[in-house]
């Protein structure tokens, strides 16, 4: 026991001598470099930014929020980037300039050909860079990006004229959607070049809002059901209002008809009623052509009544129209 003692203690002394002899590990600050501490300023042809992050990429994300914002833009990118050599040198990292062009947001803003000026490693995980953007450039690119999709809609309105009101009403509305950020496009535009007149995208927008409000308008419902079971007429009829749809008897072109069907079985359980409904919902055009359906299976139960079990079942379907919306228990886009 003596000697296994005397080894213990010895092996301790050991590892308490070999701790006490390891080096202390000194890590040196990176200098920050001149152009990071005193970036240049922006001016009337040229905007300039710093940003820092874990990587490059956040890196430069972050130096095109601070470098834009002075025209009050939150950007989120999709990283893109080609390598250019500077004339007259072999390739080096150093040496070589990044042109890049990103997918912004405030919804999509598409900010081209900026430039990665400076770069450096700050510390573990911590990038710098400084970017360079042409006013000029970002101005053509925004305008012609907002000429190609206006064009491209009015390509398309051609051909959507053919298909169901249903149809030309999600069209109108996905169109409108994606000028989401228009005002705020426009305004950056106008920032850029003070002599831009948006009026006329404003007044492109607005003619393709009073579109889409007009088709909405002269489109009517006729709700069906094949035999009385609870309220779920009442309830699609009332959802559908909600959203300004008019339910009418019509026979219009841009009218259309939902049929319910509702299947159900009953069986007791324990003391219990449990009711079992199936429900079936077809949407028609007024050619007879069917434009959404769908079909939904609620159960409810009551210990007293029939009466009291199909209350339940209603009472659920109204929380799943609520939950979900009337377009999607329809199966229609509108």
């Amino acid at each position: 026991m003596r000697v296994v003692a005397l080894i213990l203690a010895v092996s301790m002394l050991m590892f308490l001598s070999a701790c006490g002899s390891k080096k202390r590990v000194v890590v040196n600050k990176t200098a920050l470099p001149a152009w990071y501490m005193h970036p240049p300023q922006s001016n009337e042809k040229e905007l300039y930014g710093v940003g820092e992050g874990k990587d490059k990429q956040e890196a430069v994300l972050n130096a095109l929020n601070m470098m834009l914002s002075t025209l009050s833009i939150s950007i989120s990118s999709d990283y893109r980037a080609t390598t250019v050599i500077k004339e007259g040198t072999h390739f080096n990292s150093h040496d070589a300039t990044y042109v890049n062009e990103v997918q912004s947001h405030m919804s999509t803003i598409r900010i081209s050909n900026y430039e990665v000026l400076q770069r450096k490693k700050l510390g573990f995980k911590k990038y710098a860079v400084l970017l360079k953007a042409d006013k000029t450039k970002i101005f053509n690119s925004l305008r012609e990006e907002l000429d190609l999709e206006f064009n491209s809609i009015y390509e398309a309105q051609k051909i959507v004229q053919k298909e169901n009101a249903i149809f030309q009403l999600a069209f109108y509305r996905d169109a409108l959607n994606s000028f989401g950020n228009l005002k705020e496009k426009l305004l950056i535009m106008s920032t850029l070049k003070s002599q831009f007149d948006s009026t006329k995208y404003l007044q492109k927008y607005e003619a393709l809002k009073k579109s889409y409000e007009d088709l909405k308008a002269k489109i009517t419902f006729t709700v069906l059901q094949s035999k009385k079971i609870g309220e779920i007429k009442s309830i699609i009829e009332s959802a559908l209002v909600a959203k300004k749809f008019k339910i009418q008897k019509n026979k219009g072109a841009r009218h259309f008809t939902i049929s319910i069907k509702v299947d159900t079985t009953k069986s007791l359980a324990y003391g219990f009623i449990l009711l079992h409904a199936n429900i079936m919902l077809q949407t028609k055009d007024v050619r007879g052509v069917v434009v959404g359906s769908n079909s939904l299976s609620v159960s409810g139960q009551s210990s007293t009544t029939y009466d009291v079990a199909m209350h339940n079942v209603v009472r659920k379907f109204q929380q799943i129209v609520d939950e979900k919306g009337v377009a999607k228990i329809l199966g229609l886009d509108i």
